[in-house]
């Protein structure tokens, strides 16, 4: 937030929340997205073996990507869907029992 207020700033705008809507609106996003994800998370990994849990705690931000893609059509270079790629492949190599 800091960050997109000193762009907007630079920019010649206001650093301001608008109204208590918006407010709200800040403070749910911040309380649903983070504290209840992680409060998730957390208890989620307590009942889950440890590699399993490290396992899927890394496809996090790879599915994020997808996501992202798939979703919201955001362009993607050659390099970054092989690296994609590479860790997708590193986690099954991960997750395969031996």
């Amino acid at each position: 937030m800091t960050f997109m207020g000193g762009v907007n700033l630079g920019g010649g705008g206001p650093f301001h929340i608008p109204d208590s809507t918006s407010l709200l609106v800040l403070i749910g996003a911040g309380v649903v997205s983070t504290t209840l994800g992680w409060s998730l998370i957390s208890s989620a990994m307590r009942e889950t073996p440890a590699p399993v849990a490290s396992l899927v705690l890394l496809l996090q931000p790879a599915l994020s990507r997808v996501r992202d893609v798939l979703f919201f059509q955001r362009p993607t270079a050659d390099h970054e869907i092989f690296g994609i790629t590479l860790i997708f492949a590193a986690i099954f190599l991960g997750s395969i029992r031996r």
